[in-house]
């Protein structure tokens, strides 16, 4: 949570949900869509840029395997890429935002969250915590093995399970354990090595790569921090 720039095109590895807190933020989509709005909930692999117009926003990004990731796709995903306008418009300010920091996201949005049965594929499932529980990148070819599938076919199903490539999401992971390192010892250099990247540049390219800005937009004394190992 904070007051961001504007983010260039950029392609997350997993889905997100925006909140302009203070106000509208405009949001802008590969198809020609640019709206204003006061929410957005996009899945992943979904090119877009962010213009906050000078309002506090809120992004949260969820483990796509997660119920709440799941529940949310299944009420705003369903036949489209990406919805707006999916939370309520808040009368108390200072209530709001204290729920968004709790991430109390099911007191927010404007419908209840669906019943649903967490039936992801076991094996995406587990080549995704491998990805996670792994101290440094690995190989498709490797985490394939481990799931029993080839790599070709794991690639296959996992860009069909989770809207992006097995590469792209290993350098999501990647940055979002980069990002935890920072903040238990707030060490940018020291967190980018632990995570696996080369070195504080490769991090950083990454980073705008992936968020459509640079880590000092995130990186700040007014921005709220919050990585869930």
């Amino acid at each position: 949570m904070g007051n961001f720039p504007t983010a260039d095109w950029h392609t997350h590895g997993a889905p997100v949900l925006f909140i302009g807190v203070s106000g509208d933020f405009t949001i802008e989509f590969k198809d020609g869509v640019k709206e204003r709005c006061k929410s957005a909930f996009v899945d992943a692999g979904i090119a877009h840029k962010t213009y906050p117009n000078g309002e506090l926003m809120a992004l949260y990004y969820l483990e796509p395997y997660s119920l709440q990731s799941l529940q949310l796709k299944a009420l705003f995903l369903d036949q489209v890429p990406y919805q707006l306008n999916v939370l309520k418009v808040p009368t108390n300010k200072n209530r709001f935002e204290r729920a968004l920091q709790d991430f109390d996201i099911e007191h927010s949005i404007a419908h209840e969250l669906p019943n649903i049965e967490c039936n992801f594929d076991e094996r995406v499932c587990k080549s995704l915590d491998l990805i996670h529980e792994s101290t440094h990148p690995q190989d498709r070819a490797t985490i394939a093995s481990s799931v029993n599938l080839s790599s070709s076919r794991f690639n296959h199903l996992f860009s069909e399970k989770l809207n992006v490539s097995y590469r792209q999401y290993r350098q999501w992971a990647q940055l979002g354990k980069a990002l935890l390192h920072y903040q238990q010892n707030k060490n940018l250099t020291q967190a980018s090595l632990m995570a696996g990247f080369s070195d504080a540049s490769h991090f950083s390219n990454t980073h705008k790569k992936l968020l459509g800005i640079s880590p000092s937009s995130v990186l700040k004394k007014n921005t709220t921090l919050n990585v869930i190992d």
